[in-house]
This record gives C-alpha cells, sequence and structure tokens, in this order.
C-alpha cells in the first residue's frame, strides 16, 4: 500500500509544477485508491485506503479533499496538457489532434478536451460546470479553455495543433483565436454557412475544394472570412 502511493507521489512530484505539500501527497493517496476501487466512488476508495484507521476518518479526509481543499483542478490539467503535448511534439509529430467536445456527467456540463491515441480520446484539459450556469455562455467557456490550453504550448510549436470540433463549435469567435493563437482548426460546418474566398461568397456545400486549389487541397485555399448567409 505505502510503495504503491509513494511511486505515484513521485511521477506526480515530477509531473506537476503547480501543486505541491499535502495536496500532491492526498491526491497521490486518492489516485492510488481510485486505482484499488477500480470505481470513482468515495466511500470505495476511502475502504480500499482503510489500512490504518477506521473508515469513518479516511472518508471524510477524502471527502474533504475532493471538496474543501484548495487543490485546484485546472493547475493539474495545465501540467498534464503540457507535458503531454511536449513529449508528442519531442518525437517529430508533424500533427497534433485536438478533439473538443461537450459532455453531459449528471447535473454537471463538462467541456473536454482530449488527443485521439489508437481510438480512444485522451483527456488533457477538461472544466467543468453546473449546467444551469452555462446556458447563454457556452461560445465564452469554449474560447477560455482554447486560450488557457494553447498557452501551455510554445508559440513556435502551435502550428502542429489542430482542434476538431462537430458543428456546434462553428464560430467565427472561435476560428479567429484559434488562428490569433497560430493554431489550426478543422470544424464542421453547417448547412446554409456562406465562406468568403477571394472577395467572394460562396456555398459552403457549393464549393469544389479540389478546383479552389487548382487541384490540390492545400492551406493556400483557406477562406479569409465565414459566416452565415450575407445577403
Amino acid at each position: 500500500m505505502k510503495q504503491g502511493i509513494k511511486q505515484i507521489h513521485h511521477y506526480m512530484t515530477s509531473l506537476f509544477k503547480n501543486v505541491h505539500g499535502s495536496a500532491l501527497k492526498s491526491l497521490s493517496m486518492i489516485v492510488w485508491g481510485f486505482l484499488l476501487a477500480k470505481k470513482p466512488i468515495i466511500a470505495e476508495i476511502a475502504r480500499k485506503l482503510n489500512y490504518k484507521s477506521e473508515f469513518e476518518p479516511m472518508y471524510q479526509r477524502v471527502w474533504r479533499f475532493l471538496n474543501s481543499s484548495q487543490f485546484k483542478v485546472e493547475q493539474v490539467c495545465s501540467d498534464i496538457a503540457e507535458h503531454l503535448l511536449t513529449r508528442l511534439q519531442e518525437k517529430m509529430i508533424k500533427r497534433i489532434t485536438i478533439a473538443i467536445d461537450w459532455t453531459k456527467m449528471g447535473n454537471m456540463s463538462v467541456l473536454f478536451a482530449s488527443i485521439p491515441i489508437k481510438g480512444r480520446a485522451k483527456p488533457i484539459f477538461f472544466k467543468a460546470w453546473e449546467s444551469w450556469d452555462v446556458q447563454g455562455r457556452m461560445t465564452q467557456l469554449e474560447l477560455e479553455l482554447i486560450e488557457q490550453l494553447l498557452t501551455v504550448v510554445p508559440k513556435h510549436l502551435r502550428h502542429k495543433i489542430v482542434f476538431v470540433a462537430d458543428r456546434g463549435f462553428a464560430k467565427t469567435e472561435l476560428f479567429k483565436l484559434i488562428q490569433d493563437l497560430g493554431a489550426c482548426f478543422s470544424i464542421r460546418l453547417p448547412r446554409g454557412i456562406y465562406v468568403r474566398i477571394e472577395y467572394n461568397w460562396l456555398l459552403v456545400e457549393q464549393i469544389d475544394v479540389a478546383e479552389v486549389v487548382g487541384g490540390q487541397a492545400q492551406p493556400a485555399a483557406e477562406p479569409d472570412h465565414v459566416g452565415i448567409n450575407p445577403h
């Protein structure tokens, strides 16, 4: 038990730059309990960790950490994202795909940024809000997450990042932010959207990409503006 927690603590010490002291020790303990319990239930985690004290004190310790500590999830997410993106860049990967998507978890709405690896999405950054708090400000929250995520990527490497998302993220504000920060995007557009290419407004579903770029789909054909039907 102690050896497992010690190994996790050693790994997290090298990974997390913004979590220290008792918070890191408690996090290491809870992660070990989660691995043993194999389910995100506080009571089950506390039972697996209950090797010295009674169940109730251990349960309270886990509950306090998850509900009232100074631990910030955003700090851990930033360190994980920086670590993984740096490792991928060191492997000379030309493009790093990051999928953005909303997920409902009970009464919470969670915005995930994940890297697709071998058919599975590996979350590297996320933020959660109560669903009522998301209404009317989804675009603002999406902008904040993308900006926070890209701040951990060195500017000269951001061109490798490609954000992939469904049509719910087809917003000019997101396009502009991603481009301004030096990254790329591949986001599905809904019908009825017009794209301006070389001062001409074209309905997106009528555009022949190969024809626009002389038979080859290259970045040179990127639109200079995307918007709703301007007529």
